[in-house]
């Protein structure tokens, strides 16, 4: 929308990303915490089984990510961002 702002975008993108990346392809891994349907039998799921470990949490840790590289691209809206995140 805003071609003066396409590289801040991508940077926005990439911190998402690799955050991911990082996440859930070494932390996971590295911690391995049971999630809460392997250990209690009483708890149900409404959807999928997830593959990855409970803890960290990736779609956390995105947030924050976005949250940070939003926040540099448009600091007066950085409270919104932190919210949201």
């Amino acid at each position: 929308v805003y071609p003066a702002r396409r590289m801040h975008a991508w940077r926005v993108a990439l911190a998402v990303g690799f955050t991911y990346l990082l996440v859930d392809g070494l932390i996971k891994p590295v911690i391995d915490r049971d999630r809460p349907f392997e250990l209690y039998e009483e708890v149900r799921l409404i959807d999928q089984r997830p593959t990855t470990g409970s803890f960290p949490s990736g779609h956390a840790a995105s947030a924050v990510a976005g949250a940070i590289a939003t926040a540099r691209l448009l600091p007066r809206a950085r409270v919104v961002w932190w919210a949201l995140a």
